[in-house]
């Protein structure tokens, strides 16, 4: 069996990146984006390019995908909270609308 540490340095026990292609023998080319050591130390790849990982390589793969309704509520949170903050801005003429704003002189 080829160990990850054997084709990615010492002690690399997981990848974690984005699959390129499924070769027909099974090998995966991949782009890595972080190694995780024996110690669970995770650390950005500094490798180049994508890394061909051979069957024998490969113990388990897991998809990683976003939950859709959490991240629609926190960009709602999010933009709620921007809104009210630039309205209360806007209120108390920090974000223009009070004396200064480039507008015509009073009077």
């Amino acid at each position: 069996m080829t160990s990850l540490a054997s084709l990615l340095g010492p002690r690399v026990i997981e990848v974690q990146g984005r699959v390129v292609s499924w070769k027909p023998d099974s090998s995966l080319e991949m782009t890595i984006q972080t190694v995780i050591s024996s110690g669970r130390v995770q650390e950005a790849w500094q490798g180049e390019g994508t890394v061909l990982l051979p069957p024998t390589a490969i113990n388990s793969i897991q998809r990683r995908t976003f939950d859709r309704r959490r991240t629609i509520i926190v960009s709602a949170v999010a933009i709620a909270t921007t809104v009210a903050i630039a309205a209360k801005a806007l209120k108390q003429g920090i974000l223009g609308g009070g004396p200064g704003n480039g507008g015509p002189p009073p009077g």
